[in-house]
């Protein structure tokens, strides 16, 4: 059964995508950085993921993620 994300999870999924680290989240969303790193950990034990990538590839999958067209190969950065 899939757990849906709440508005704030979807909205540090999208950054995280958008190339965003914890700390740059943190600062757009006006939320702590621990926060960010808190609702990160929410979407990876509801998906059963273990990284950002993992995180990035199943947001795409669940059509979570406005991914534009581009694939995880084109993500911006390393995964942060």
């Amino acid at each position: 059964m899939t757990e849906e994300l709440s508005e704030q999870q979807r909205a540090v999924l999208q950054m995280a995508w958008d190339g965003l680290d914890v700390k740059e989240t943190a600062l757009a969303l006006g939320l702590a950085w621990q926060t960010v790193k808190n609702y990160r950990a929410l979407i990876y034990m509801k998906w059963g993921v273990r990284n950002v990538e993992g995180m990035l590839r199943q947001g795409v999958e669940r059509g979570v993620i406005a991914a534009s067209g581009r694939g995880l190969s084109d993500w911006p950065g390393e995964v942060r």
